[in-house]
C-alpha cells in the first residue's frame, strides 16, 4: 500500500493520474453541454453527425478514466485525507453537472421522438386517404337511377 508523503499529500504519480481524471471529467461535462444544445435539432443530418461525434469522444474519455481508475486501484491506494476532502467533492460536482445535462438531453430527445411519432402517424393516415381517393375514379361506371318509374 502507498502511504502519503511526509506532508500528508498523495504521491505525485497518483496525484497526476487523479488530475488527469478530473480534466477528463471536465471534458465530458463540456461535451454534455454541447450535446444538450444539439439535442433539439437531431433531425438535421449535420447536427446529428456532430452529436454522434461527441458521443464517440465521450466514450474515449470514459475509457481513459477507466484506465486511470484501474491504475490507481492496482496501486492499492488507501484513502488519503487530501483525496477525500478536496478531490472527491470536485468529482461529485462535475458528475452531478454531467448527470443534469444528460437528463436535459434525454428529455429533449424523448420529446422530439414523441413529436416525430405523431408526425409519422399523421403521414400514415394521409397516405391511406390518398390511396382511397387516388384509385382510378374514371374507370368506374356511373349509373343514374330513375326513381320516377
Amino acid at each position: 500500500m502507498h502511504n502519503t508523503d511526509s506532508g500528508g499529500h498523495l504521491p505525485a504519480n497518483i496525484r497526476k493520474a487523479i488530475d488527469e481524471k478530473l480534466a477528463l471529467l471536465g471534458q465530458i461535462a463540456s461535451m454534455a453541454a454541447e450535446q444538450a444544445l444539439l439535442a433539439g435539432s437531431l433531425a438535421e443530418p449535420e447536427k446529428s453527425a456532430d452529436f454522434d461525434r461527441l458521443l464517440d469522444k465521450r466514450q474515449q474519455c470514459i475509457d481513459q478514466i477507466d484506465a486511470i481508475d484501474k491504475l490507481v486501484n492496482d496501486k492499492n491506494i488507501i484513502p488519503f485525507q487530501e483525496y477525500e476532502e478536496e478531490l472527491i467533492p470536485r468529482m461529485k460536482t462535475i458528475l452531478e453537472q454531467i448527470q443534469n445535462l444528460d437528463k436535459k438531453t434525454y428529455t429533449t430527445i424523448f420529446n422530439e421522438m414523441i413529436v416525430l411519432k405523431n408526425q409519422l402517424g399523421d403521414l400514415s393516415r394521409r397516405k391511406k386517404s390518398l390511396t382511397v381517393y387516388s384509385t382510378n375514379i374514371l374507370a368506374r361506371k356511373s349509373m343514374i337511377v330513375d326513381k320516377s318509374r
